[in-house]
């Protein structure tokens, strides 16, 4: 109990200090894939990936893809990356460290689509001042 109690706090404590005049990366070990319309449920997911926000440079990078960043994605976890073969959309819990990735290819047949859920926690941070 005390152990669940402590890792609660721990993840809480982290995601409320996410803020808009620090750079920081994350490190996000994926848990869940769904692809929707294949009529099977979520499937254990065991991917990394590295989410970077980028304070100084006013970017934010995940899955080889770079966005500018804007003061709302502090205010909600969210932001879009558009490309020519695929929309991807990340949400970021602040309180649990939950990232959901919503891939869409538009340019297939069947429009696939994967939700995909990350347990993100902070590798490195660098504050502006």
């Amino acid at each position: 109990m005390m152990k669940n109690l402590f890792s609660i706090l721990v993840l809480c404590g982290f995601f409320t200090e996410l803020k808009a005049n620090e750079s920081m990366t994350l490190r996000c070990d994926g848990r869940t894939i769904d692809i929707i319309g294949d009529q099977k449920n979520a499937q254990v997911y065991s991917d990394v990936e590295s989410l970077e926000i980028n304070v100084e440079d006013d970017v934010i990078r995940w899955s080889g893809e770079e966005v500018e960043l804007h003061d709302g994605f502090f205010n909600d976890g969210r932001i879009t990356f558009y490309d020519e073969f695929t929309n991807i959309q990340i949400k970021l819990d602040k309180l649990t460290g939950m990232l959901t990735e919503t891939r869409l290819y538009p340019r297939t047949s069947s429009n696939d689509l994967f939700i995909m859920t990350y347990q993100c926690k902070k590798i490195t941070s660098k504050p502006l001042w």
